[in-house]
């Protein structure tokens, strides 16, 4: 895919004035963190999930996306209802049996079934999932994520070179240590399956506090060069 059509995801939003200027960048997914150990975790703002209601049509056009890590079904269907999550990201060990039983009680609750984005930590060849995975027939897309001490969020890349040993499956968005100055690096990716990328603590000042002109920059120079 042509970078200037890739999806941008930004993670970690926690303040809803970053969240309103967010929603006026071409930004695709705005990712929520609900993982109590997370520095970024969402459920410590108060108030969020009311504002998130009130600020429907400000946020019409950007994908609400809540980070999990094994989370509890009911912990997830409840998220999904008050932060009204278009879309789940999961961090764990979450098995092809516990997104079907989770897209089934959507489904049984009647909720909008949300998009699901499964992320995987590379380290080596091997850990991509394989073209007979399971998985693949309920992810949307997955996220390829640095393998490290954290489940997410160490702020390091892998080596994407190992990209090329994934061809067969559902696309994916590549994450981990993305920043500014890899605009270059990844203008030279022309994976067929590789559709956009997801960015957090390379364009923060502090944990959960973005900056926006760095990351405003980030798309234009992505998309710009490329259109």
């Amino acid at each position: 895919m042509n970078p200037a059509n890739w999806l941008i995801k930004v993670c970690g939003m926690t303040d809803p004035q970053q969240i309103s200027e967010l929603a006026r960048l071409p930004v695709d997914f705005m990712g929520i963190i609900l993982v109590p150990e997370s520095p970024r975790y969402a459920g410590k703002i108060a108030g969020l999930p009311e504002w998130l209601q009130s600020n429907r049509e400000l946020l019409a056009g950007v994908k609400k996306t809540g980070v999990f890590v094994n989370a509890p079904l009911e912990t997830v269907l409840h998220a999904l209802q008050d932060y009204e999550l278009q879309a789940l990201q999961l961090h764990g060990d979450e098995s092809v049996s516990y997104c079907r039983e989770l897209l089934y009680l959507c489904e049984a609750s009647r909720l909008p079934k949300p998009m699901l984005i499964k992320a995987v930590a590379i380290a080596s060849a091997t850990d991509f999932p394989a073209p007979d995975d399971p998985m693949h027939e309920v992810v949307d897309y997955w996220l390829f994520d640095t393998k490290g001490a954290a489940r997410g969020g160490n702020g390091t890349t892998f080596d994407w070179a190992l990209l090329d040993t994934y061809q067969t499956g559902k696309p994916f968005l590549l994450s981990g240590g993305i920043g500014p100055e890899h605009v270059g690096a990844l203008l030279q990716l022309h994976h067929p399956l590789l559709c956009g990328v997801d960015i957090n603590s390379r364009f923060e000042s502090r944990p959960g506090l973005k900056n926006l002109d760095a990351l405003h920059q980030f798309i234009h120079h992505l998309k710009a060069k490329t259109a």
